[in-house]
């Protein structure tokens, strides 16, 4: 039952990658469209006001872009075989709830859980890597005692 929700968990995040990915193509594309139809007018100033614009929009969602896809190539590498110890693809049930080490995408919800999807270089992620089970964390003056590792 654990490593379905585990899988769960997996596919939802790399759903919640892919959609940043094709939103950011989305805007790359649409910004493209516009600055392409642009025309130059009286208007001048306003035009290139307008075009610079699109293209701060452009190089913005570029990066969000490339972001997600390097997110994306991460959750391709990641293992889901349980481990002794905290890892990458680690599923952690904690005292405060459960986090899945992989990518930095926040809070999701699968099965009516909630899951937080961190990463193993955030601040709560590094203190968790390489722990074992009954171990405990504390961040921000809050204990988390790690109860099981999927």
């Amino acid at each position: 039952m654990v490593k379905d929700w585990k899988e769960k968990i997996f596919i939802e995040t790399c759903k919640v990658v892919e959609d940043k990915i094709k939103t950011a193509n989305d805007a790359i594309e649409a910004a493209e469209k516009s600055q392409s139809e642009d025309t130059k007018s009286s208007a001048g100033d306003k035009v290139e006001t307008s075009r610079e614009m699109l293209k701060q929009d452009i190089e913005r969602n570029q990066r969000l872009l490339m972001e997600a896809q390097q997110q994306l190539h991460v959750l391709q590498s990641i293992r889901l075989n349980e481990k002794p110890q905290i890892a990458m693809g680690s599923l952690i049930k904690t005292s405060k709830g459960y986090f899945f080490m992989s990518v930095p995408i926040g809070k999701i919800n699968v099965e009516q859980k909630e899951v937080f999807v961190i990463s193993v270089t955030s601040p709560v992620g590094k203190m968790l890597v390489g722990k074992k089970l009954g171990e405990e964390v504390v961040f921000n003056g809050v204990s988390y005692k790690i109860e099981n590792i999927y």
